[in-house]
């Protein structure tokens, strides 16, 4: 996220709210139309009061996908109903839903599989760094730009030597632009992972965000699980404010549901199939 305040930035602040999903993916078998509307609707309700708190989703685009730099660029066109509203700073961008006025902020960002097959999400940043890399590099190579960079959950991979390779990572770089990232596929009857208390005592951030899978109807759930943030704020600079927050400590309240047991096996079966196919064909 941009560390450079524009003239007037001080004057413009003021506090706001911010709702953010924080593990955002957008793939090719969503609908484009249905995706927005379940971000608007879904945010909203993640964060209701009067004014209203400012939606954010940060993006983690994975692989080929390339949606913020299209989208920023004019090549990747909106549904009708919404267009988008450039602000100061070149990895954040508002789509606003011209019905009601109503904007939800996309900030640029990516995921990184490493070699040893763990998340590195890499947030304020439209760099691609390749997968494949050691863990080390890629959180090197993350917090040498502008973003910060996530850790995040997945089933089973934070446990036995992976486990070992995480606390490894955030006893180096336990810092103020890293944080660890909850997300909706921990499912309800799991508990808090050990790791995360290990982030509470270093004063790294637990964040969450939706994580959805690559399937159609999986747009559904963006928006549904994320964390709350209060800052001063310049509405022209959003990725900036939600950064100096979570660097000055802001604790972030997390809201939103997790998956039920029948959600949860639904869904990791549909993984186990997809990677199985995948493999053989």
């Amino acid at each position: 996220m941009s560390h450079t305040a524009g003239p007037g930035t001080a004057e413009a602040e003021r506090p706001e709210r911010f709702v953010i999903d924080g593990h955002v993916h957008l793939y090719e078998c969503f609908h484009f139309e249905g995706f927005l509307r379940s971000a608007f609707g879904n945010l909203t309700r993640l964060g209701p009061g009067e004014p209203a708190p400012r939606r954010v989703m940060l993006l983690t685009e994975a692989g080929s996908a390339d949606y913020f730099r299209r989208l920023t660029a004019g090549e990747l066109a909106l549904p009708a109903g919404y267009r988008l509203e450039p602000t100061d700073e070149p990895v954040s961008v508002d789509v606003v839903r011209e019905a009601d006025g109503a904007r939800c902020t996309l900030v640029a960002g990516r995921q990184i599989v490493t070699r040893e097959d763990l998340e590195v999400l890499s947030v304020g940043s439209a760099e691609t760094i390749p997968d494949g890399l050691p863990i080390f590099e890629v959180m090197d190579r993350v917090l040498a730009g502008p973003g910060v960079a996530g850790l995040a959950w997945g089933v089973g991979k934070w446990l036995s030597g992976r486990g070992r390779t995480i606390a490894q990572v955030l006893k180096r770089y336990a810092g103020p632009r890293v944080f660890v990232g909850d997300n909706r596929s921990r499912p309800v009857f799991w508990g808090r992972p050990r790791l995360f208390a290990l982030a509470d005592r270093l004063g790294v951030a637990v964040l969450a965000g939706s994580d959805p899978c690559p399937f159609a109807d999986e747009s559904a759930l963006v928006g549904t699980y994320g964390f709350v943030l209060d800052a001063p704020a310049d509405p022209r600079r959003p990725a900036e404010a939600i950064r100096r927050a979570l660097a000055s400590g802001t604790r972030a309240r997390l809201v939103g549901r997790r998956d039920g047991v029948p959600t949860f096996l639904r869904r990791q079966g549909r993984m186990f199939l997809r990677k199985h196919v995948r493999r053989t064909r």
